[in-house]
C-alpha cells in the first residue's frame, strides 16, 4: 500500500493475494486494491502486480514490504 501513501482511502482486499511468479532471488505477487470514494459511482477495484526480493534464513523466506504506514492484517 505504500504505492498511496497519505490515502486511507485504498486498501487491499486480502482474499484476493495470491503468488504468481517465484525464482531464486524474488517472487511476483499481485492482489486486487480498493479505492473508496463517498460517491458508489467512483470507487474501484484494480488488480496490482508487484515483485518482491527475498532471501532464506534458516529455511524460512525473508522479506521485507514497505508498508509503514498503513495497517496489515
Amino acid at each position: 500500500m505504500s504505492a498511496f501513501p497519505d490515502d486511507m482511502r485504498y486498501a487491499w482486499e486480502p482474499e484476493t493475494f495470491s503468488v504468481t511468479d517465484i525464482d531464486e532471488t524474488q517472487f511476483r505477487f499481485s492482489c486486487s486494491v480498493h479505492y473508496f470514494e463517498p460517491c458508489a459511482d467512483r470507487n474501484l477495484h484494480d488488480r496490482h502486480e508487484y515483485q518482491v526480493p527475498y532471501s532464506v534464513r534458516d529455511g524460512e523466506l525473508a522479506f521485507s514490504l514497505d508498508e509503514t504506514r498503513w495497517v496489515v492484517e
